[in-house]
């Protein structure tokens, strides 16, 4: 049924205004193509009609838990208090206890900056600012402290005072694991990168393919198994949003109200993560707002003095892994050094920070660099200058809790988490290798020259510093592997007395392997380069990698999970992991000479 509107002239108006007949040709075709004039106000019955629809008793709300203090107003960003362009009212109480709501307009005074441009577009007067209204209501629930916010009220609250993860937590309580719709989660070894995947219907967590290693969650949106007012006596489906924030809706009534927050901090403090999802809370980025970052801090630089519990090592930022391979020299700057070294040692970190204060060291970490270049007299720029703190790894025990600094971040590994890790690594390494590797001799101290050495027997074939491009690295190549076995393995070498060089081994031999198996260009470069340094070695056209062996010098045990840090361990399991079923990972020791 087509619906039509019928405009009446009046004797004396003249033709409608242009506003008004616009406006009733929009709601003349919305009615055509079967469309509600607004989703808040009206439904379609089943036989097509448009009637009004019910209001819902409940309205979504974004909701976040606060660190106990001894007075609610301390919650608030200073600058705000004081401001008279904000009203705070003190004398409020919900549930008969008490409540403080903050309340006004965010405004920029100046116009718009797109407002100009317009004004060079067309000849108009338009000039706008940004006004908008925003609220933060305060609730006290028992030992919980709740704020629900409006608008940009989530501004008014401090944000070292916002208790981290509280929305994902509660999510992960409470959903239905398989009626996820989004996932966004943070890569541990990639530089900034963040993916988030969608999916309107939703599906199971399974179907997001999230590593177990690696990866942080730190947003989760799905279908909730949970009691509010909206499907209390309903069997609506609940949507829940949670990420530091709570995204849900809650009663409209105050009395709904309070019986929403109140399941809220129930399920938060006394549920626990549904069993598909509980994986997805065992290791979790520690941000600059939680209190425990400046601890932790502090820990970092503490760790260089001599008699630290928590030992620093150097460790190879990921942010430029394929630019470190071809580095034959180091810039360092650090509080006022300036030095070039041949090859990066931690001495050359530690040494420039030892004699300064606690705080000097942590300014220094954070304001130093290093940059890597390709010639011995460090002119010829390879990497950019990198912040001295992704130079460095370092895990810290804290009581029974356990933390870990790598790539300029911390994070804090869950007691599951590390057990499960553990135990996959020691399996990984109790794995029995066909290929052996000569001893090292005492004399040799570059890996170059151990692994020219290794192919004086002519079933190895050295590669190093070698470099394929393939189409999917045309800037700058790889280097596929150190030395290529009798079996055709690609073997990785690494002499390594820390344990943080070898996450650097990992991704690198990882990289390679999925270049090797995805790229045909760059197979063929290979196969080319094992012609030319191998004495005419005959590689098959239709070779595939189907095995890696990371080869480890060091006079210290590498046997157990217990001698690698925990990066270095998540490094060796993402390699593993996303290789499986396509090629085997082998990691042996090789011994030094008597």
């Amino acid at each position: 049924m087509v619906s039509t509107l019928e405009v009446r002239r009046s004797p004396n108006s003249g033709h409608p205004h242009r506003l008004l007949r616009g406006l009733l040709l929009l709601v003349t075709l919305a009615l055509t193509l079967g469309y509600p004039m607004t989703t808040n106000f009206w439904s379609r019955t089943p036989r097509g009609n448009w009637m009004p629809r019910k209001s819902s008793n409940a309205r979504k709300t974004t909701i976040y838990k606060l660190r106990p203090v001894s007075r609610l107003t301390d919650l608030i960003v200073d600058k705000y208090v004081d401001n008279p362009a904000f009203e705070i009212d003190r004398s409020l109480h919900f549930a008969e206890q008490p409540c403080v709501l903050i309340s006004g307009q965010f405004a920029v005074q100046d116009e718009a900056d797109w407002c100009q441009l317009v004004r060079n577009y067309v000849e108009t007067s338009i000039s706008l600012r940004n006004i908008s209204a925003s609220a933060a209501l305060i609730v006290q629930l028992n030992e919980n402290i709740l704020a629900l916010t409006y608008g940009l009220g989530r501004h008014f609250l401090k944000p070292t005072h916002i208790e981290q993860n509280f929305g994902l937590k509660f999510a992960l309580t409470v959903l239905n694991p398989d009626r996820i719709r989004e996932v966004t989660r943070n890569i541990l070894d990639e530089k900034a990168r963040v993916d988030r995947n969608t999916t309107p219907q939703g599906q199971t967590i399974e179907s997001f393919t999230i590593e177990d290693y690696g990866e942080i969650v730190s947003r989760i949106i799905g279908e909730a198994n949970v009691s509010l007012t909206i499907n209390r006596n309903t069997a609506s489906r609940v949507t829940v949003k949670g990420s530091d924030a709570l995204f849900l809706p809650v009663g409209k009534a105050r009395a709904d109200l309070h019986a929403d927050l109140n399941e809220i901090a129930r399920v938060s403090t006394r549920e626990h993560a549904a069993p598909e999802l509980a994986f997805l809370e065992n290791l979790r980025a520690i941000k600059k707002t939680d209190p425990m970052h400046a601890t932790l801090d502090e820990q970092l630089a503490g760790a260089f003095e001599q008699n630290s519990h928590a030992k620093p090592s150097l460790a190879y930022p990921t942010i430029a892994t394929d630019d470190l391979i071809e580095a034959r020299s180091y810039r360092i700057r650090i509080a006022g050094s300036d030095e070039i070294v041949d090859e990066l040692t931690l001495d050359d970190i530690q040494r420039p920070l030892t004699e300064r204060t606690v705080e000097q060291r942590l300014h220094a970490l954070y304001s130093g660099t290093i940059q890597a270049f390709s010639d011995d007299m460090a002119n010829d720029a390879c990497s950019s200058a990198i912040s001295l703190n992704r130079w460095i790894a370092c895990d810290v025990p804290l009581g029974t809790r356990q933390f870990f600094f790598h790539a300029g971040s911390w994070f804090e590994v869950g007691d599951q988490y590390a057990t499960s890790v553990n135990r996959r690594v020691d399996e990984i390494l109790r794995r029995q290798s066909t290929t052996n590797l000569p001893p090292w001799p005492d004399s040799i101290k570059k890996e170059i020259d151990y692994n020219l050495l290794v192919s004086q027997d002519s079933r190895f074939t050295c590669l190093d510093t070698r470099e394929i491009k393939g189409l999917l690295h045309r800037r700058k190549g790889i280097e596929p592997c150190d030395l290529f076995g009798p079996d055709n393995e690609l073997i990785h070498v690494k002499a390594a007395e820390r344990s943080s060089p070898l996450s650097h081994l990992f991704n690198q031999g990882r990289n390679a392997a999925e270049l090797l198996l995805n790229d045909s260009v760059a197979r063929q470069e290979f196969i080319a380069l094992v012609r030319e340094y191998g004495g005419g070695r005959v590689v098959e056209p239709n070779w595939r990698p189907r095995k890696i062996i990371f080869a480890i010098a060091s006079k210290k045990d590498r046997s157990t999970s217990d001698h690698l840090f925990t990066f270095a361990k998540v490094a060796l399991l993402r390699c593993v992991g996303s290789l499986t079923d396509r090629i085997a990972v082998e990691v042996i020791a090789i011994q030094y000479a008597d």
